[in-house]
């Protein structure tokens, strides 16, 4: 099991002196002042999850240049969209890289790019909260319950969506 300890070179600080002898910021612990130690299991862990991610992102890439694009759309401009959907998933939804890597498993390719190109299209035009008033919120980010909070994010919705 993976624990933090204090950083020795800042002593827990977070920052380190400069040539000058004023403070600086300590990049190798963020300024936190801890470094986290992983096990053995854990590095394993987190490199076949890296290896997967990396894995399928090249499968994805592939085969992207195979599936024809969209009516109107550069071949160039699809593929893209469809990297920069899968990268948007990840980041934005990791949770549902199991099920997309289920999905390439069984030999969906097509569905997957298709998918993502959808993916990246929808969630780059966003829909704007009047609450906060932020711009490009994906489509899953707003409150769809009642009349009265159309337009609100689920940040600023009163409902309990958790």
């Amino acid at each position: 099991m993976s624990y933090q300890r204090t950083h020795r070179y800042c002593k827990g600080t977070g920052e380190v002196p400069r040539a000058s002898g004023l403070p600086g910021f300590c990049f190798a612990c963020n300024g936190t002042g801890k470094l986290t130690v992983y096990t053995a299991e854990e590095k394993a862990m987190q490199k076949a999850k890296r290896d997967r991610w990396e894995s399928a992102r090249t499968l994805v890439t592939a085969h992207a240049r195979k599936v024809s694009a969209p009516n109107g759309v550069s071949a160039l401009t699809f593929r893209l969209d469809v990297v920069a959907g899968f990268d948007a998933l990840g980041e934005r939804e990791p949770e549902r890289m199991e099920r997309l890597y289920a999905s390439l498993d069984a030999g969906r390719l097509n569905d997957v790019v298709r998918a993502l190109y959808a993916y990246r299209n929808n969630a780059s035009e966003g829909e704007h909260c009047t609450g906060c008033n932020k711009d490009n919120l994906p489509k899953g980010m707003m409150c769809d319950r009642e009349a009265a909070t159309k337009g609100l994010c689920l940040r600023c919705c009163p409902h309990n969506h958790g």
